[in-house]
């Protein structure tokens, strides 16, 4: 199939999605109205927290290329991060493409080095989710904040199963037979490679995993400030659970940004907390000031960095 066709029918297929997400979820639209009374510093403090999430993952991105001999700045690192948003906001998981392509051109690394250089990193961000999936799932039954223990019983599986399979891979990377020579194969096998630099570096796989722990922590942040902003109180476990559940949702998700699916991953986890509506107002409030930010700070990352890259490609 054509790249054009293929990404119209992402589109069309991704609108699809996103309006039957709507039309499921109408009746639960009344909240938004209170985005009107929003205070202004709820939304700079949640605008902040995000960009300090970005600069985060930014900083995870050049310690694992400099481990690799990629030298790349912090500032590099954020806006590339910031455009690998951006791409994901208008083609579903096809964010690694510019940035792969920007350090393969200008630093020489390849692209299956790349991809191979984030499983890594990702696999430790996996790790801290579960583990503090597990911890918010077990304060949350233990001090009776509405879950019982028969009810947390799904979540508390798919935390154990993302935490257990996390470190597997971290611990025992997966063997591959020499006879298998498919892209899968030599992924893996990059992936075990690089992972062993890891291994080999403690201070620097402590560094990502304690980095890795606080982005986790500050997209509940980011996420309990917007609840906070149209009415909901303070309840900083629950909205850890609903926050690490929406990110899962960009593995399985067919929209840009996982739209609609990461609103819907919230209003499960928060459906017996608070007013569904208001769980709809405080995921859209989310939503549209991590939209602005992503389009307004990633132009300037394709106009400095990007953008002088593929002047010298013509």
């Amino acid at each position: 199939m054509k790249k054009p066709v293929a990404t119209a029918l992402r589109w069309g297929v991704g609108l699809g999605v996103t309006a039957l997400f709507c039309y499921a979820g109408r009746k639960y639209l009344g909240g938004i109205g209170r985005l009107r009374e929003v205070p202004p510093w709820w939304v700079l403090a949640n605008g902040a927290v995000y960009l300090l999430t970005r600069y985060c993952n930014g900083e995870v991105l050049r310690l694992a290329l400099n481990r690799l001999g990629c030298a790349i700045r912090g500032y590099e690192a954020f806006m590339l991060n910031m455009v690998m948003s951006y791409t994901n906001l208008l083609v579903p998981h096809a964010g690694m493409g510019p940035p792969a392509m920007y350090l393969n051109k200008k630093y020489g690394v390849a692209y299956t080095d790349y991809v191979a250089l984030v499983m890594p990193t990702f696999t430790l961000q996996l790790v801290c989710a579960g583990a503090c999936g597990l911890a918010a799932m077990g304060w949350l039954v233990t001090f009776g904040h509405g879950y019982t223990l028969a009810g947390a019983v799904p979540l508390f599986l798919l935390f154990a199963a993302v935490l257990f399979g996390s470190i597997v891979l971290c611990v025992f990377p997966l063997p591959v037979p020499e006879r298998w020579s498919h892209r899968l194969a030599n992924l893996l096998r990059r992936f075990a490679k690089t992972w062993s630099f890891f291994r080999s570096d403690p201070r620097l796989t402590g560094r990502l995993l304690a980095i890795q722990l606080a982005v986790v922590l500050l997209r509940a942040l980011r996420l309990q400030l917007a609840f906070c902003a149209v009415g909901v109180g303070w309840n900083f476990p629950i909205l850890l659970v609903a926050s690490i559940c929406s990110q899962f949702m960009l593995f399985i998700s067919i929209t840009p940004g996982a739209l609609g699916f990461r609103e819907a991953a919230i209003g499960y986890v928060m459906f017996s907390f608070c007013d569904p509506s208001l769980s709809v107002a405080a995921s859209l409030l989310d939503r549209l000031v991590m939209t602005v930010l992503i389009v307004g700070v990633s132009q300037v990352g394709l106009f400095q960095f990007v953008r002088p890259v593929l002047r010298r490609l013509e």
